[in-house]
């Protein structure tokens, strides 16, 4: 500055998005030609991304509909990413998310219901999990944990109508419903009710008897 006086420095923070969360520091040298150099201390924090999801508990599919859609965004400054956790080969995520996105950039995911691989009938839930990169507190995980809801049809006229492992047609023709087989030592009325097979004296039994269970 000519004959004395002051004058302003703007500094400007590049990329700052690319940063991994934490604080940083450093020095930033000024040279002023003859007069010298003068060095300023700078530092700049990066903030942790957090992670929102809407749904934030529940997905129902109930008894009809195949795909639902889930939103995910970042409440925080930095950049997050995720990943999804299924319950299991019947639920898929159609398209691709973006990885590494700001605040300003919420993502959509379709997610596709396969009925023909859900593993049950009647009404039912497993969860979905969302797991990322955010900060890990009480009031914002890490990562979320959806129940996924899902109704499948049980009605049934013959065990041929229940295709799931592990079901039977309790009922027959006369408003049968697919009802899942019991386990060893559960009470049961007939060979079909057990997965075993054999019923005798009343309980599922690993084999065929014609005496009472002892």
């Amino acid at each position: 500055v000519e004959g004395g006086g002051s004058a302003g420095l703007l500094v400007e923070v590049r990329d700052r998005d690319k940063l991994p969360p934490g604080s940083y520091e450093g020095k930033i040298s000024i040279e002023a030609g003859g007069a010298g150099t003068a060095t300023v201390q700078a530092s700049i924090s990066v903030g942790e991304p957090v992670l929102a999801v809407e749904p934030p508990t529940l997905i129902d599919f109930g008894s009809q509909s195949d795909t639902r859609t889930l939103i995910v965004r970042n409440a925080g400054p930095g950049k997050l990413s995720f990943t999804l956790s299924p319950p299991g080969p019947w639920l898929t995520q159609a398209g691709v998310t973006q990885n590494g996105f700001g605040p300003n950039d919420p993502q959509t995911v379709e997610l596709q219901l396969d009925r023909t691989q859900v593993p049950w009938y009647g009404e039912n839930h497993e969860p979905l999990s969302v797991v990322s990169n955010g900060i890990d507190g009480p009031d914002n995980p890490a990562t979320v944990h959806i129940e996924v809801w899902v109704h499948m049809d049980d009605s049934c006229g013959t065990d041929d109508d229940c295709e799931k492992p592990g079901y039977y047609c309790k009922g027959g023709a006369d408003g049968g419903a697919c009802t899942l087989r019991k386990k060893l030592g559960e009470a049961c009325a007939t060979g079909a009710s057990c997965k075993s097979g054999c019923c005798a004296d009343g309980v599922c039994c690993n084999q065929a008897c014609e005496g009472a269970c002892l």
